[in-house]
């Protein structure tokens, strides 16, 4: 069964998938990629740099020498994704979204075979997804590291080039909506709500969200949209910055507060609708 599997997957990227994308691409896509890469050095220096990076996640989180609630692991890995995308997205935007795309098939490739049981690469996958997985992957698939992905890449995808076209003081913050939210707002929201947290905004409820996750998590947005727009050159001081985008980031931490739809998908679109 496992192999059966494993021949057809292999099957379908060599026969189907590589041979479609070339097609498309008018050139064969391993080329394609390769010319890309080696077209500018700051392409190669950022994909050592998230190499480098991504091993030494790999290596060190979750620590072993103190444990930690199950959210502050999970958000360990949103600050790797602004720590990955944010500089990718202000440097070298092209060459992220080609990341995001390839990143994305891996995932879905290896969650397929860890949902398979495909021997020793399956163990070792669930293995190291256990710590992670909570109620919103009760099913035979795990999919939040997919949306956190995804919610990060979807705003990028949807402006590979209006932040350059547009006038708008707002609009080099839209590619990085779901970096934003996800990697920031959501993670301080999160992890300040489970420090310290007392005031919920449904009273008596054993869960949920509290009001002092919620100021932290638009604070620490709010923070780093004002470095984001500094760093580009749209705004001049931090107040301004600020004003720009109190609105926008408020609304979507309140939605953050109260939502039961999966967060990592929804927090990213609404942000960069109020962005863009």
């Amino acid at each position: 069964r496992g192999f059966g599997f494993a021949l057809r997957l292999a099957l379908a990227i060599g026969i189907l998938c590589l041979p479609l994308a070339s097609a498309l691409l008018e050139e064969h896509l391993l080329i394609w990629v390769g010319y890309h890469l080696w077209e500018k050095t700051s392409r190669l220096s950022l994909l050592a740099y998230w190499l480098l990076l991504m091993a030494v996640v790999l290596f060190s989180w979750p620590p072993r020498s103190v444990r930690l609630p199950r959210t502050i692991l999970r958000k360990g890995y949103h600050v790797l994704a602004f720590l990955l995308f944010a500089p990718g997205q202000m440097l070298e935007s092209s060459t992220l979204r080609l990341a995001y795309a390839a990143s994305f098939a891996l995932l879905v490739t290896l969650e397929l075979v860890r949902a398979a049981r495909l021997g020793p690469l399956s163990q070792a996958l669930q293995r190291f997804i256990a710590p992670q997985i909570d109620h919103r992957d009760a099913g035979p698939l795990a999919l939040t590291h997919i949306y956190l992905l995804l919610g990060c890449a979807i705003p990028s995808w949807l402006t590979p080039h209006a932040a350059s076209a547009s006038s708008s003081s707002l609009a080099p913050l839209a590619p990085l909506a779901g970096v934003l939210i996800l990697g920031v707002g959501d993670t301080a929201a999160s992890v300040w709500g489970t420090l310290a947290g007392s005031r919920r905004w449904v009273p008596g409820a054993t869960l949920g969200k509290t009001v002092e996750g919620t100021a932290a998590g638009a604070a620490s947005t709010i923070l780093a949209a004002v470095v984001a727009l500094a760093i580009t050159g749209k705004t001049s001081g931090l107040v301004g910055g600020a004003l720009l985008v109190f609105p926008a980031t408020i609304g979507t931490c309140l939605l953050e507060a109260f939502t039961e739809q999966i967060d990592n998908l929804v927090l990213p679109v609404w942000y960069f609708a109020t962005l863009a």
